[in-house]
């Protein structure tokens, strides 16, 4: 679920959205979305790959 007031409510994820990769890392299983993200540390661009409602998203974000 995505809160509203959430951090994936803020960066434009919503429910339903399915994750498949970020900044180009798959996510295929619970264990791969946890090594993704703890990846992400010290990054300065994230790209989120994901499918909305049947259909293809990226979504890219400058860290600042």
């Amino acid at each position: 679920e995505v809160k509203p007031t959430g951090i994936f409510a803020t960066i434009g994820i919503k429910n339903g959205d399915v994750l498949l990769r970020i900044n180009d890392f798959p996510i295929d299983s619970p264990e791969k979305a946890i090594q993704s993200f703890a990846a992400l540390k010290g990054q300065s661009r994230i790209k989120l790959d994901m499918l909305r409602d049947g259909q293809p998203s990226s979504f890219n974000y400058d860290i600042r």
